[in-house]
């Protein structure tokens, strides 16, 4: 097979990827591609910390949870040698993160407006129905210290098991 033609990963692998057609490479793939550094053929290390943050900063009991975050690409830590084939070559991943970088929107620099192709019809049914107090969250039966101390409690919604006669 030539260099330039390889094959997608779900044609690669039919066993694993039966419900793609595994004809060409989708766009989040090429793109995974273009951004990890380990396409290049290194080993890279540092990309993430786990920081301990709190719960609730106004109660300290309640304790801390661990969080990843990403690292600044200079603190990350590239092998000088190849630890496996490359999919791209270091002088393209370079020129990708060049031109991404010009792109990138910075801090200051103000959001783009945009029409969106699927405007959400009922927005100003929603507004109305939330000054009206029909909607859960403004009722005042709904306390918000309450509902952040039970979300906190429980990892994951649940679902009452037991139906009504």
């Amino acid at each position: 097979m030539p260099r330039g033609d390889v094959r997608c990963s779900s044609a690669y692998d039919r066993a694993r990827n039966r419900h793609r057609d595994g004809l060409a490479w989708s766009k989040t793939a090429v793109r995974t591609i273009l951004l990890n550094p380990r396409y290049t053929g290194h080993q890279v290390w540092n990309k993430q910390r786990t920081d301990e943050v709190l719960l609730d900063v106004n109660d300290v009991a309640l304790g801390h949870t661990p969080v990843m975050r990403w690292n600044q690409r200079d603190r990350w830590v590239t092998s000088n040698e190849l630890v496996h084939e490359p999919l791209i070559q270091q002088a393209d991943f370079d020129r990708v993160q060049d031109m991404l970088g010009r792109r990138a929107r910075t801090a200051t620099a103000p959001k783009r407006a945009h029409r969106s192709r699927h405007p959400y019809i009922f927005k100003s049914l929603s507004t109305a129905a939330s000054a009206a107090g029909r909607c859960k969250a403004s009722t005042p039966t709904a306390s918000p210290t309450t509902a952040a101390a039970s979300r906190r409690s429980m990892p994951w919604p649940t679902r009452s098991t037991t139906r009504a006669t």
